[in-house]
């Protein structure tokens, strides 16, 4: 299997607020360039590869790291800015292993036109996702995290 993915996303928050969005991908040949800029529940997204969108629907990208995502309905790609649309469902508290320690989070499924398995940490940002790809199973872990208890 060869493949090759580049992909480079810079967000802008301001409290708690996304801001903006500028992202540049490289999908196994295809190329994506676009940017999204925000106020409050409306945004302007325009780019190459993209269609142009002016919308007050308060979506986001589907930037998984703040636990506020699992409250959206409506999301778009970070890669082709393709509209989605979610449902996620809390699953549970459970404790997902960071660089081999029990770390405390909370579980939430997402489904609809996007598939996902989300862990938080206790400040709410982003632990694990789990999904498939092309049928293969994918886990991202943030290695940074720390569990706040010890």
């Amino acid at each position: 299997l060869k493949f090759h993915y580049d992909h480079q996303r810079t967000e802008q928050w301001q409290d708690g607020k996304l801001v903006s969005v500028e992202t540049t991908t490289n999908d196994d040949g295809t190329h994506y360039t676009w940017q999204a800029s925000y106020d409050e529940d409306c945004y302007a997204l325009a780019g190459k590869g993209v269609g142009k969108r002016d919308a007050c629907d308060a979506a986001w990208p589907l930037t998984l790291w703040h636990e506020d995502v699992t409250g959206k309905t409506d999301l778009f790609s970070v890669i082709n800015a393709e509209p989605y649309t979610v449902h996620t469902q809390w699953v549970g508290e459970e404790s997902v292993m960071v660089e081999s320690r029990e770390t405390p989070a909370v579980h939430y499924e997402m489904s609809g036109d996007v598939e996902r398995h989300l862990w938080y940490g206790t400040d709410g940002k982003l632990l694990k996702t789990s999904f498939k790809r092309k049928g293969y199973d994918i886990d991202f872990i943030r290695v940074d995290a720390i569990n706040p208890q010890q």
